[in-house]
């Protein structure tokens, strides 16, 4: 029995006022009267017959989680994986960030971003935040496909270290995994999804994960209460869409509504109102608005890039009141400037597409006009920003995109100049093109928009090719040459499935460049800047070249080059109903209906880009 001390002391050497008790008091948490009693003994060891005594240090033996028992069967698996190259485990690839966990009632702060409608669902203590930061990353289920922590770790590094820049300041604290997947399992997956495209470890991922994905991410739409996340999730699926051999299987355009409307449900549109839109009282950090300014400023850059790139009218008006926002500038310079050129680039894009008509002299001064305005505008913003390799890409491209409307002129001095200066612009962007992938291997994480731009300037550098126009310009036909070649194997570095956009538009670019009969008309003539397609916009030049590819190499009837001989033909022509078959004049015909009594069916705001020569004829691009 070990006699007990008068007088507890503590740790450092100072006397304590407490008394000290025995071990079995401490463990039991009950008070102690040794001290009282000066037998060395306390009342309630004398009665259990026990020993009264004092071992320092006493404490009780903790118990483990059940995450801290799965993390060490974990460990277990992962070092019976490994194999010979050093292990990505434990979240080892970028240093972990601590979540700040606020109470239910407070908005997140930076260290996660923000979750407006569901602040409650936050409630997770502080400790845990840090043990999961500590642990490593879980293994993951999504329906029947499972990944381990090895292989989550490295999608992940992929896309935080080639894919996120793209979409600056949405993913700020979201790097761990295991914070990520509590943020949001559907942001999570399409991260993953994102990573996956050339995570060269296992390319089987992407295969896998397609298939469960686009069932929860759709599921996620329609759930207004993670909309946030959702609309994150929507922004990375158009920009990397799911791989499809064909481009009316693209399920973007549908994506970018839905989700464009949903972050309008939640007031995204409108600055400082977040209030309006949400049934309970509402806590909002400075962060947290300029988080909500972020989200909105990438939503329309993303949702109307998508359909301006796949030669669909964008249906939403730029708000420019973000503009002169000094709190995102100086923290997202990249977005600021491409913010900036969307907006003025809308401005006048709009204004080429309320010309009826760009055949005429009008349309031709319009299309100069907003060029010519455009790179005013944009001259005063390169002065204040420096421009990068990439920012000077996306110049280009607003460059080309006006300068494509040339083709819808009418024959003339005017339109042969504009369509030099497309093909200037086209050879700058196959140019920067090569020297961003030669930098930082720009086809193997380029984003939809971008390989859509490029497939457009190589079938501008075909087409004044192949017109009177190539003895005309300034670049050697050896450059253009080239550069085309590269726009091929740029397609082919996109692709991350057989037989995907990528690579088709690869293998009809080769086939296009050694054709003998392309861009020949019927009367023996060959003129590449002749357009017979005419209702995609920006984009009719892409589908018109791609019904020249079907006639010749597809086997199948182009219908505009068909059109455009009937109409040609058409004096000469006598009465062919009555001419094939008699009994046709039994058979019931149309009434004849004043086409001015009709309302119209098309908006003001979209004139009438003859829709009439674009009829479905079936969902094949190629």
């Amino acid at each position: 029995m070990i006699k007990m001390p008068t007088q507890r002391v503590n740790q450092d050497g100072s006397p304590s006022c407490r008394p000290m008790a025995c071990n079995s008091c401490r463990i039991m948490k009950v008070k102690c009267d040794a001290d009282e009693l000066g037998t060395g003994t306390c009342s309630r060891c004398l009665k259990m017959g026990r020993k009264c005594c004092i071992i320092k240090p006493v404490g009780r033996r903790i118990r483990k989680t059940k995450m801290q028992l799965e993390q060490e069967l974990q460990q277990l698996r992962t070092s019976v994986e490994q194999d010979s190259d050093q292990p990505i485990g434990d979240s080892g690839f970028m240093e972990p960030s601590t979540p700040t966990i606020s109470a239910p009632s407070e908005a997140h702060t930076i260290a996660m971003p923000p979750r407006y409608e569901s602040t409650q669902r936050a409630g997770i203590a502080a400790d845990a935040s840090v043990e999961r930061t500590v642990l490593g990353t879980l293994p993951r289920k999504l329906g029947d496909f499972e990944l381990p922590p090895r292989k989550i770790d490295g999608c992940i590094k992929e896309f935080f270290e080639f894919y996120a820049d793209n979409l600056e300041g949405l993913f700020h604290g979201l790097q761990n995994p295991n914070t990520l997947y509590e943020y949001s399992p559907v942001l999570f997956w399409t991260i993953v999804y994102v990573g996956s495209r050339n995570y060269t470890r296992d390319p089987t991922i992407l295969e896998r994960i397609i298939s469960p994905l686009q069932s929860v991410f759709q599921q996620s739409l329609f759930d207004p209460e993670d909309a946030i996340p959702s609309i994150q999730s929507a922004l990375l699926l158009c920009l990397w869409p799911f791989p499809v051999d064909t481009l009316f299987k693209l399920r973007t355009h549908v994506i970018s509504g839905a989700a464009m409307m949903l972050a309008m449900q939640k007031g995204l549109h409108i600055s400082g109102k977040a209030q309006d839109f949400v049934r309970v009282p509402l806590s909002q950090s400075n962060v947290e608005k300029e988080f909500r300014k972020t989200l909105w400023m990438h939503c329309q850059i993303v949702f109307q890039s998508n359909s301006i790139y796949d030669g669909l009218p964008p249906r939403l008006e730029m708000q420019e009141e973000h503009l002169d926002d000094s709190e995102i500038a100086a923290e997202h310079s990249f977005l600021v400037y491409h913010y900036h050129l969307h907006v003025h680039f809308m401005r006048r894009y709009r204004l080429i597409l309320s010309i009826s008509d760009l055949s005429t002299e009008i349309g031709l001064r319009i299309i100069d006009h907003a060029k010519i305005s455009f790179q005013q505008d944009i001259c005063l913003l390169v002065e204040l920003i420096d421009i990068s390799p990439l920012r000077k890409f996306a110049y280009h491209s607003a460059m080309l995109l006006f300068g494509v409307f040339y083709f819808f002129c009418g024959p003339g001095t005017g339109r042969d100049d504009g369509i030099k200066q497309a093909y200037t612009s086209a050879i700058a962007i196959l140019s920067d093109a090569k020297r961003l992938d030669e930098q930082r291997g720009f086809a193997n994480h380029a984003t939809h928009a971008h390989l859509r731009i490029v497939s457009l300037a190589a079938v501008v550098v075909l087409r004044v090719m192949r017109s009177h126009l190539a003895e005309l310009v300034e670049e050697s036909p050896e450059l253009a040459e080239s550069l085309y070649f590269e726009a091929i194997q740029l397609s082919k570095k996109s692709s991350v499935r057989l037989n995907d956009l990528g690579g088709r538009n690869a293998s009809i670019l080769t086939q296009l460049w050694s054709s003998a009969r392309l861009f020949q008309f019927k009367d023996g003539s060959v003129d590449g800047l002749k357009l017979l397609l005419r209702g995609r916009l920006c984009m009719s030049l892409v589908l018109d070249t791609h019904w020249w590819w079907r006639a010749e190499f597809g086997g199948k009837t182009n219908p505009y080059l068909e059109s455009e001989t009937a109409k040609s033909q058409e004096p000469s022509r006598a009465n062919p109903v009555l001419q094939e078959n008699n009994d046709t004049a039994l058979e019931p015909q149309p009434l004849a209906i004043d086409p001015s009594l009709l309302p119209s069916f098309l908006d003001d705001a979209l004139p009438n880009w003859n829709m009439d020569d674009t009829a479905d004829f079936g969902l094949e691009w190629f």
